[in-house]
C-alpha cells in the first residue's frame, strides 16, 4: 500500500512540474486582432475569425486553429491573422508530443512561409516571421524533443525517490536552550 501512495505522490508531482513548465512555455501571449485589423479581413475570413474567437473563449484552441486556418485560406495576405494562426499553432505544438505536435508545427511553418512570401512585408514583420520560423524549425525534431522531456521527467522521478529514501533526522529533545528572547521594537 505504501508503494502505491508513493507512486501516486510521484506522479502528482511530475504532473505538477509538467503543468508549470507548460504554463511557463505555453503561457506566452498571442495577440488577437485589433478592431481595425478585423475590419480589414475579407467578409468570409471575418466569419471564420469570429467563430475562432468563440472557441478561444471556450478554451477550445484546437478548434479555433481550424477556423483560423480557414480564415487564412480565404485571406492569405492578412499578416496579423497569419501571425495569430502561427503563434497558436506553435503553442499547441509545445503542449503536445508526437505526430500531433508535428502537425501543429507544420501549420505554423506553412503559415510563416506564406507570410515571408508577402511583397509588402514590413521589416519588423519579416523579423518576427523569421524568429517564429526559427523557433518552429528548432522544435520540429519531435522524437528528440519528446525523449529529452521523458529523460528530464525520469531524472526528476529518480531524484524524488532518492530523497524519499533518505531518512529525515528526528530532532532530539533538549537540543538548544528552549529560551525565547524578546526585544523591544526601539
Amino acid at each position: 500500500m505504501e508503494i502505491k501512495k508513493r507512486e501516486i505522490l510521484v506522479l502528482s508531482i511530475c504532473l505538477l512540474v509538467v503543468g508549470l513548465l507548460c504554463t511557463l512555455t505555453v503561457g506566452r501571449d498571442f495577440k488577437l486582432l485589433t478592431s481595425k485589423e478585423v475590419e480589414k479581413l475579407k467578409p468570409e475570413a471575418k466569419e471564420h475569425y469570429e467563430k475562432a474567437l468563440k472557441d478561444i473563449d471556450r478554451i477550445r484552441y484546437s478548434a479555433s486553429i481550424e477556423k483560423l486556418k480557414r480564415a487564412h485560406k480565404v485571406d492569405p495576405d492578412h499578416i496579423p491573422l497569419a501571425f495569430l494562426l502561427a503563434e497558436m499553432s506553435i503553442q499547441r505544438g509545445i503542449v503536445y508530443g508526437g505526430q500531433k505536435a508535428a502537425d501543429y508545427y507544420k501549420v505554423a511553418e506553412e503559415t510563416l512561409d506564406s507570410v515571408l512570401k508577402q511583397k509588402k512585408l514590413k521589416r519588423a514583420e519579416r523579423k518576427k516571421a523569421n524568429d517564429l520560423l526559427k523557433e518552429v524549425l528548432n522544435e520540429t525534431d519531435i522524437m528528440k524533443r519528446d525523449s529529452k522531456r521523458a529523460l528530464a521527467g525520469e531524472r526528476f522521478r529518480e531524484l524524488y525517490l532518492k530523497e524519499q529514501e533518505t531518512p529525515t533526522p528526528t530532532p532530539t529533545p533538549g537540543a538548544g536552550t528552549g529560551k525565547i528572547m524578546v526585544t523591544s521594537g526601539r
